[in-house]
């Protein structure tokens, strides 16, 4: 806002303004003295304005591939920023997000008193992890005249995989 005082004579001046409520939502109020001089009477007069919320926006960033673990995976964040310095980290809501596949995520901002709200989202990528297959024979059997079979085989790997494979 700004303020002038006229009058006769010239007068014709800048006059400071004084605010109130001024910083966050709502309705702020200006006013504007001017004091007087040797010819002129002293005046006043004020003005309002609205103050209206900030958007905000949401970001999410997720490690594009991970590989399976046999666990929850939980690898993106995201930050809300906006008008007078808002950032900060928004929660992060997973599915989808244990097993190889593509896992969604999403991340609200509710907004507060001075910010409308918002919502992002992303996914990534959870890829098969590797297994170990083991086999195990009897060192030295003796000669039967059939076919021996005296060897075993497991397969094992993350996740809690251990099982029995044919040989």
């Amino acid at each position: 806002c700004t303020a002038t005082v006229t009058g006769v004579g010239g007068l014709s001046e800048a006059v400071a303004v004084t605010y109130a409520n001024n910083t966050n939502v709502g309705t702020a109020s200006a006013s504007a003295t001017y004091a007087g001089d040797a010819n002129h009477d002293g005046s006043t007069a004020s003005g309002s304005f609205s103050i209206t919320k900030a958007g905000s926006t949401t970001a999410v960033t997720c490690t594009p591939t991970v590989t399976y673990t046999g666990a929850a995976l939980e690898v993106c964040t995201a930050t809300v920023t906006g008008g007078g310095g808002l950032s900060e980290a928004v929660a992060v809501t997973y599915t989808n997000n244990t097993n190889v596949g593509t896992a969604s995520v999403s991340a609200t901002y509710a907004g507060d008193a001075n910010h409308d709200g918002s919502t992002a989202s992303g996914n990534f990528s959870i890829t098969k992890a590797t297994s170990t297959t083991a086999v195990s024979c009897t060192p030295s059997v003796t000669f039967t005249g059939a076919a021996l079979e005296v060897c075993t085989a497991t397969v094992t790997g993350v996740g809690g995989l251990s099982e029995a494979v044919a040989v």
